[in-house]
């Protein structure tokens, strides 16, 4: 059974969290899909048992939705919030643990910010091998 990680960075948005959560639990339609907060900014979306492919379109649709609405920072409304998401999908073996999934995911989201923010970032992970990859969309 696949298991997906979104963690999910509003990049400076602390004035549109509220919103941001309730987009996000928009997505998140099943009884099992969880959204929770995961530290100032960011955001974990766990959809159980969805594999990377339909983990990667719900990404991309709530980076569309998201775009759709130019909203602005409260500080000074000059620049548009950004949102980057990592995305991770591992089944079986693979899952070391919870925190293993976090971290991929959380680096998918820093390796997107470092590319130029605003994007959806895949991770692949090689458990045989040991190695994390990722891939911008």
């Amino acid at each position: 059974m696949p298991h997906k990680v979104n963690p999910i960075d509003f990049e400076n948005s602390e004035g549109n969290l509220g919103l941001s959560n309730t987009l996000l639990n928009h997505f998140a339609m099943r009884s099992i899909d969880v959204v929770g907060r995961y530290g100032g900014d960011e955001f974990v979306v766990i959809l159980p048992s969805t594999n990377a492919h339909a983990a990667s379109e719900i990404a991309e649709k709530i980076s569309g939705e998201m775009a759709s609405r130019s909203l602005r920072y409260e500080a000074d409304g000059s620049d548009r919030v950004s949102l980057s998401l990592g995305v991770v999908s591992l089944q079986g073996e693979a899952i070391e643990s919870a925190d293993f999934l976090i971290k991929c995911a959380d680096e998918a989201l820093y390796y997107g910010k470092d590319k130029g923010r605003n994007c959806v970032v895949n991770t692949f992970v090689d458990a045989q091998a040991g190695q994390v990859s990722f891939e911008r969309l």
